[in-house]
C-alpha cells in the first residue's frame, strides 16, 4: 500500500517521512502548495500560541509587581474623578 520497504521497527514519524521523500517528486503541485501552507500555518499558529502564553504570564507578573510595590508603599493608587485611578511615587 505505501510501496515503501518497512522493516518493523519505524516510528510512525519516519513511515510518514520515508513516504513523502520516497513519493515527493510524484505529487502534483497542488498536493505541494497545500502541504506548504499547511506548514507555514501550523508554524504562525504555534508563534500565535507562545505569544499568548507569554502575554498571559507577562500580565500575572505585572499584576504581581504592582501588588507587591502597593504593599510595599513604594506607590499608591489614587481615585482622580469618577472611574480613573493614577499611580503615585510615595
Amino acid at each position: 500500500m505505501l510501496n515503501i520497504p518497512l522493516t518493523g521497527k519505524e516510528t510512525l514519524w519516519e513511515v510518514i517521512k520515508k513516504y513523502f521523500t520516497s513519493h515527493w517528486e510524484n505529487f502534483s503541485l497542488l498536493v505541494k502548495i497545500g502541504v506548504g501552507f499547511l506548514i507555514v500555518s501550523s508554524i504562525f499558529s504555534l508563534i500565535s500560541l507562545c505569544s499568548s502564553v507569554f502575554n498571559f504570564i507577562f500580565t500575572i507578573l505585572s499584576y504581581t509587581f504592582l501588588k507587591i510595590l502597593v504593599a510595599i508603599k513604594y506607590i499608591k493608587i489614587k481615585m482622580v474623578g469618577v472611574e480613573k485611578e493614577e499611580l503615585s511615587l510615595v
